[in-house]
């Protein structure tokens, strides 16, 4: 591996600017300076954010897509930071200190220059001084943040925090009782797994546009009772909700009312499971198989626009037999599948699906970062475009941010490559982006 350790990328050079001729302006340039300003064109940044470890010092870094080399956001040697996330032009990160255990929320403003206790500063608290607000599931829609925390020790609720808002009793709001765990969004709800009275973590539906109630969220019993059937994984695809629980594929439709049918199974099979579920090209990819002891875990492909049969969900088994590659961190890319897969002779590594080529001895696409059955144990998957971003281990060495092409061949030497080697390491990846 030390070529990969040891590659960066080229320096990207900036065209200049070209300086005054000495020549007078022509009647064409005098009339272009008078001439009105051309409308404001917002400039769209967009990068990576991740956390990284160097040494003793947790940091949140930015990487520009397209640059070399990352710049620290915030850095301490005293909180763990963590689930940097872009939302209404702003970085949201929780901040743990390592003594007390009191995480907080965090915000960075990228159009203000960053000093050290202003910018980034603490967002907002929820609880009372040294209490802990434990934050979790960070994610932005429609310009919001959206997380669970658990206010003065209390159990964990979901709350929404308007960033084009000053922070107060009111924003952060709690939306609801429940904490939303695997959400998405579809058809104006929160869709997600959650605990309800008496039902155990079921699947919960909540309506964006109503008040919380008695029947908002929504709550589905998959499994009757107080047994749990443990959604998780949750992904859209076209309008409609997928997931795995109680050992399935299901499929919910936020637009229909609930019934027998709404959530339903997929193709019930008794033991195929479902996790790390990803929409690519109009398909459903996940880790599954048709009957896990015949297979172990593999990937499967799901078509909803073909009717659902013995070959749909399909089975590309990547490791034959019955002991799985367990493909996880499955994310598109480029209109392929990446994503991280096991056997005895590769060990973990990189794998890439063409959808529009056959499947076959070689696709998936080996991509041996370590060559032989050492891992580099793939994790993070992030992709912009054709690009992948993700982190590699090498035993001894340290965990690395590295970037691939899914459109170039691969060649460990260049691609993938190292993008940033340092901090030791890197993990947590999110693409972000803001305007100016």
């Amino acid at each position: 591996m030390p070529t990969l350790l040891a590659t960066l990328l080229a320096t990207w050079c900036l065209p200049g600017c070209g300086g005054d001729d000495g020549n007078p302006a022509s009647p064409d340039a005098a009339a272009a300076i008078d001439a009105p300003p051309d409308a404001y064109q917002p400039t769209v940044h967009k990068a990576v954010y991740y956390v990284g470890l160097d040494g003793n010092t947790s940091e949140v870094r930015e990487l520009p897509l397209g640059a070399a080399t990352s710049s620290v956001i915030h850095a301490s040697a005293d909180h763990d930071a963590a689930s940097p996330v872009m939302a209404g032009n702003k970085l949201f990160f929780s901040l743990r200190a390592r003594t007390s255990g009191v995480a907080r929320m965090w915000i960075y403003d990228p159009l203000v220059p960053r000093v050290v206790g202003v910018n980034p500063r603490e967002a907002f608290a929820l609880s009372a001084s040294g209490v802990d607000d434990s934050l979790g599931q960070l994610v932005e829609h429609e310009g919001k943040l959206f997380f669970t925390a658990s206010v003065d020790g209390a159990p964990h609720h979901t709350f929404v925090f308007d960033p084009a808002l000053p922070a107060g009793v009111s924003n952060p709001r709690k939306l609801c009782d429940a904490a939303a765990l695997f959400p998405v969004f579809a058809g104006g709800k929160l869709v997600f797994r959650g605990t309800a009275a008496g039902v155990g973590e079921e699947l919960l539906a909540f309506d964006l546009a109503a008040p919380a109630s008695a029947t908002n969220p929504a709550v589905f019993d998959l499994i009757p009772g107080a047994q749990s059937s443990q959604p998780r994984d949750l992904v859209v695809l076209g309008n409609k909700v997928y997931f795995g629980a109680d050992n399935e594929l299901y499929v919910f439709d936020p637009a229909a009312a609930g019934s027998v049918t709404n959530p339903r199974k997929v193709i019930a099979t008794g033991n195929s499971g479902a996790s790390a579920l990803a929409a690519v090209g109009g398909k459903l990819y996940y880790e599954g198989s048709p009957s896990y002891s015949l297979t172990g875990s593999e990937l499967m492909i799901y078509d909803p626009a073909v009717a659902t049969s013995p070959s749909n969900p399909a089975l590309i088994e990547i490791l034959p037999g019955t002991s799985g590659a367990s493909p996880g961190f499955l994310q598109g890319v480029g209109g392929k599948l990446a994503m991280s897969a096991y056997t005895p002779t590769a060990g973990r590594e990189l794998y890439l699906f063409d959808p529009a080529v056959a499947p076959s001895g070689t696709n998936p696409a080996l991509v041996d970062i370590v060559p032989g059955a050492a891992d580099s144990d793939p994790r993070s998957l992030v992709a912009d475009g054709s690009r992948l971003y993700f982190s590699v281990t090498v035993v001894g060495t340290g965990t690395f941010m590295v970037t691939y092409d899914s459109t170039q061949p691969t060649n460990v030497t260049v691609n993938p490559r190292s993008v940033y080697m340092t901090p030791g390491e890197a993990y947590d990846f999110r693409i972000g982006a803001y305007t100016q």
